[in-house]
């Protein structure tokens, strides 16, 4: 309400309500009650994880290029194409500082849950310490294709403008991801 770039809407909590929810019946389908009373074969294997990280990437992809309006212009696709070379960050600034920083937030926390779920497909227990960061570099390379996917597909569509730095934006968000997760899982 106090925020005059910004407007209010009852669906955002609406919304929220039904994410929390989910949330909360995937935990209480998939995490046990008491510890000690989980078999040992209980919790997710790391196929789990990769499959929830894959759909979790095509959400991805589907979410940044809405909407689908896709051109077949050879000649502004060529230019398109080179803003994607541009400087880093131009795009970011084309409209206020604001909208920036909302730009940046929104893409690096997107990113964020996907870097999670990639570590948890990625981090055998019996791995060796060398093992587990190919794995995690593994994992940062993923999620930088994935961003850079989104980037090129925006090249076709004219109401996105392609940059390299929203790649980067995306890349970043994984890794703190990955970073995230795996210093928890190695603490635990």
């Amino acid at each position: 309400l106090l925020v005059l770039s910004r407007f209010t809407d009852v669906t955002d909590i609406v919304v929220g309500i039904v994410g929390v929810a989910i949330g909360a019946a995937l935990m209480r389908r998939f995490a046990p009650l008491q510890q000690e009373a989980a078999p040992a074969s209980a919790g997710l294997r790391p196929w789990h994880w990769l499959t929830m990280a894959l759909v979790y990437a095509v959400i991805l992809v589907g979410y940044f290029w809405l909407p689908y309006e896709i051109t077949d212009d050879r000649e502004l696709i060529r230019r398109r194409f080179q803003l994607i070379l541009g400087i880093l960050g131009a795009s970011l600034y084309s409209v206020s500082e604001f909208r920036a920083i909302t730009e940046i937030l929104r893409k690096t926390l997107l990113f964020l849950p996907l870097g999670v779920l990639l570590t948890c497909a990625a981090r055998p227990q019996e791995a060796t310490p060398k093992v587990r960061w190919i794995l995690l570099a593994g994992c940062v390379l993923f999620a930088a294709c994935v961003g850079m996917l989104i980037e090129l597909g925006q090249v076709l569509i004219i109401e996105h403008t392609p940059d390299t730095s929203d790649a980067l934006l995306c890349t970043l968000g994984a890794t703190a991801g990955i970073f995230i997760t795996d210093r928890f899982l190695r603490h635990r």
